[in-house]
């Protein structure tokens, strides 16, 4: 057996020696890995187009190579990982691998990016080790629950969503400016998780959803809520403010213009970020680690480098700007006397409501940013209970309130006074 495998080497190390250029990067869009340890099932399920004719060798039909494979070309062992050249290696057929232009390559089978030092290419064919493989069946069945857990933790969150909205649209007295500012926030929400459920569906295999367009509005209106939630954090420190400082609201501009000059800060800034994408995008010339990419199998951001850029420095940024704000408001409640406790209270309980549903939407995204930098799979998990929180908690924290509750018994029993005089008077009409 031995000798046969150094007959091969010493075979296509002489035809390398003979020609030149003979390694030629495959141009393949969708490519799906085949492993000595990946069964024909497990390939007949993915839509791969096949390669031309004598465009790549396929060193993995032989029946000699069932087992694990070793590249038959020496290389350079100083640019590989120590573990990398003390692994068994298993071959990836060049139309099932995408060469990136970081010279990095990635599977979508396992959805796996493998650097530089992570492995080799000999005659087209990739060389990864053997150990990620079973590795890589665990991770597709964690990927499967998480999704599951994420799929239901997003439809709990929109059906309280849902009924905030509806509530807020019920009751005249929950229209005030901070109702209106929640309910914005609840619209960008609310289009936000089902652009994720889309993204969901897209990764399951369904055709009919077009990722690009569905990860820039994602990205817009995750980007939206967190300016819609820097404006609530703003609106309670102002009022705290003209509360503190014995103003008179009444001397303020108007509610709905107060609100106009929100919207066009919470919709524009998030929209505005997007164009700068986009036209980075779309620039020839641009470093294209910053430009507005959409992964197709994730509907979001494909490089790093742009998800820091477009999406992480404004979310820290307008975190720090609450945080701050939010400290500033607390100094003013502890530190002055405001003008009735009725008003002290309920400028208190507004910055309770206002502080938790922002430390919910923080840590949901702290968790998101980490969990894919580590990869640790709990980190994914408490970004999904997070998740789950934020409409939860905007339910029962502003919907599910003692307010509320009391419109509710009014209205019920406004229609049940209503219907009683009306079954009276027809009794009393048919005894005359």
């Amino acid at each position: 057996m031995n000798c046969w495998i150094l007959r091969a080497a010493v075979v296509i190390f002489l035809w390398e020696m003979s020609c030149s250029n003979s390694i030629r990067m495959s141009p393949a869009g969708h490519r799906v890995a085949r492993s000595t340890n990946s069964s024909r099932d497990e390939r007949e399920h993915v839509d791969v187009n096949p390669p031309a004719a004598n465009s790549c060798v396929n060193v993995s039909n032989s029946e000699d190579n069932e087992t694990t494979a070793e590249p038959a070309v020496e290389v350079d062992e100083s640019k590989f990982r120590k573990e990398f050249l003390t692994c068994a290696k298993s071959p990836v057929e060049c139309q099932y691998y995408q060469i990136l232009p970081n010279k990095s390559v990635f599977v979508p089978l396992y959805n796996r990016l493998f650097d530089t030092a992570d492995h080799t290419i000999v005659k087209q064919v990739l060389y990864i080790c053997s150990d990620f493989l079973e590795e890589s069946i665990d991770d597709k069945k964690f990927s499967s629950a998480l999704d599951t857990v994420s799929i239901v933790g997003t439809s709990i969150s929109l059906v309280c969503i849902l009924l905030h909205m509806a509530m807020f649209l019920s009751f005249r007295k929950l229209r005030n400016l901070p109702g209106y500012c929640l309910f914005s926030l609840c619209v960008a929400l609310l289009a936000a998780y089902v652009l994720t459920l889309l993204s969901y569906f897209h990764y399951s295999g369904a055709k009919d959803v077009d990722c690009t367009a569905v990860g820039g509005m994602k990205a817009y209106f995750f980007l939206a809520s967190l300016f819609w939630m820097n404006v609530m954090s703003y609106d309670i420190w102002r009022s705290l403010r003209m509360a503190t400082a014995k103003l008179r609201l009444t001397g303020d501009r108007p509610m709905l213009v107060r609100y106009a000059m929100y919207s066009a800060y919470s919709w524009g800034f998030p929209l505005a970020i997007v164009l700068v994408g986009v036209i980075v995008d779309s620039s020839p010339g641009s470093d294209e680690k910053y430009r507005f990419t959409i992964e197709r199998g994730s509907c979001w951001f494909y490089y790093r480098q742009a998800l820091l850029v477009y999406f992480v420095v404004p979310l820290v940024v307008l975190l720090v700007l609450n945080s701050v704000l939010f400290v500033w408001s607390f100094c003013m409640i502890v530190g002055a006397s405001l003008n009735t406790a009725e008003n002290r209270a309920d400028l208190w309980s507004r910055f309770l409501v206002c502080v938790r549903l922002a430390v919910v939407m923080g840590l949901m995204w702290f968790f998101g940013i980490l969990a894919p930098l580590t990869e640790q799979s709990w980190l994914w998990y408490l970004y999904v209970l997070c998740n789950v929180l934020q409409g939860v908690f905007i339910f029962f924290s502003f919907t599910f309130t003692e307010k509320t509750r009391h419109e509710c018994k009014k209205a019920i029993q406004g229609k049940k006074s209503s219907v009683i005089p009306t079954q009276t008077s027809s009794q009393q009409s048919t005894s005359v």
